[in-house]
């Protein structure tokens, strides 16, 4: 129901619509209202091209270790989910992914992978296992960071076997 207001000089209480002038015209949309209406729009295509996935494609299947860690860091870093869910075994030690959770920046990663004894990480003997070195810059999203690692320089590791097809793939995650 439209808020009324008596009409100027009128002694006998006539309402007239409050949207309506002395004159008797009805007030229009004005260009402030466009504008804000506009700039309103503008700002919600720009939050939602900024939140939008980024599209990573895997590695080629003959990839290396330090290749398989680039791209899942990539795939972190343009919220890739489903590219980096994928890096990892199905039987992997670690949690997983922090897609969605943390930004990497400054990133390197090693181009020196080395092997590591499979009995360390509970397998057979002969199964190919290696760590790849990482440094960058932690930069866990709002709300994400559980207390556990803390922002900013980070020294930290991947560990790779080869899967059943022979590609290379994320099984652990850590400081060393």
């Amino acid at each position: 129901m439209k808020h009324v207001t008596p009409a100027p000089g009128d002694s006998h209480g006539t309402a007239v619509p409050s949207d309506v002038t002395p004159a008797g015209q009805r007030r229009k949309f004005g260009w402030g209202s466009a504008a804000i209406a506009l700039t309103l729009i503008a700002a919600g295509v720009v939050v939602w091209a900024l939140m939008r996935p980024g599209d990573v494609a895997m590695p080629a299947e003959d990839a290396s270790p330090t290749e398989v860690v680039a791209t899942y860091i990539e795939a972190v870093n343009a919220r890739d989910c489903e590219t980096a869910d994928a890096l990892w075994l199905t039987d992997a030690m670690s949690t997983g992914s922090w897609c969605g959770e943390a930004t990497l920046r400054d990133t390197e990663v090693s181009q020196d992978p080395h092997s590591i004894d499979p009995a360390w990480v509970e397998l057979p003997a002969g199964t190919q296992v290696v760590s790849v070195q990482v440094t960058f810059d932690l930069n866990w999203k709002m709300l994400r960071n559980d207390g556990s690692l803390s922002e900013g320089p980070t020294q930290w590791g991947y560990t790779l076997r080869q899967d059943s097809s022979g590609q290379w793939r994320l099984m652990d995650q850590g400081v060393g």
